[in-house]
């Protein structure tokens, strides 16, 4: 679908434009998600003779990573990524995903193309960033409870959790998606009922001994 741009807003016409996008279209290493990125940014600026200050933005950063594909440094760094950075990328962009809009474009070929590979510069952005770093340092912390531990929902969880006895049954399943200490997630399951209860690892304390 084409949008019509709000009257004040200001087009980008560069003669280049249309070049620069065909070029990157006919790059036989450009994946399918850019492709599609690529087509409708042709299609808007077929129409509108121009594009907004964030599409050239975008356009900019495809060339920019297809210069950075096309040296010879990212055959390394590609062979490095999918023995060891690919989940973290992955846990990254998920918590991109539940915490939109940022690295949109990125995040969905992260998680939809599993052929795609990031450059360095593009990883390093979503990857090493403060906020990513508190959500990979919940990811990987080692879990303050196990599964079968008795604990008990602190005053300020959620309400499904609050102040209830419950056995921990799941650690770590779901993503990390919040950017904050204390956020594993855990799944439990309360006293005396049969629905496990999804919470994060800071709504839970240990039960204190009688």
């Amino acid at each position: 679908m084409l949008y019509k741009p709000h009257k004040k807003s200001k087009l980008i016409r560069e003669l280049t434009i249309e070049p620069r996008i065909k070029k990157l279209l006919e790059e036989s290493n450009t994946s399918e998600g850019t492709r599609l990125f690529l087509e409708s940014l042709q299609n808007y600026h077929l129409v509108h003779s121009g594009l907004t200050k964030k599409q050239f933005a975008a356009l900019r950063d495809v060339e920019y990573a297809d210069l950075e594909r096309s040296s010879t440094a990212h055959d390394e760094w590609a062979e490095q990524y999918v023995k060891d950075k690919k989940i973290v990328a992955e846990i990254c962009a998920k918590y991109y995903k539940a915490n939109p809009p940022y690295f949109a474009h990125l995040v969905e070929k992260i998680l939809n193309d599993d052929s795609f590979i990031p450059t360095e510069t593009q990883y390093l952005s979503l990857c090493e960033n403060k906020f990513a770093k508190k959500v990979l340092e919940a990811t990987f912390s080692t879990p303050l409870f196990e599964a079968g531990d008795l604990v008990q929902g602190r005053v300020n969880g959620p309400k499904d959790v609050k102040n209830k006895i419950a056995v921990v049954v799941k650690i770590g399943e779901k993503p990390v998606v919040r950017a904050a200490k204390g956020t594993k997630s855990y799944e439990v399951l309360p006293a005396g009922e049969d629905k496990l209860i999804e919470c994060e690892e800071r709504h839970l304390k240990k039960v204190k001994k009688a």
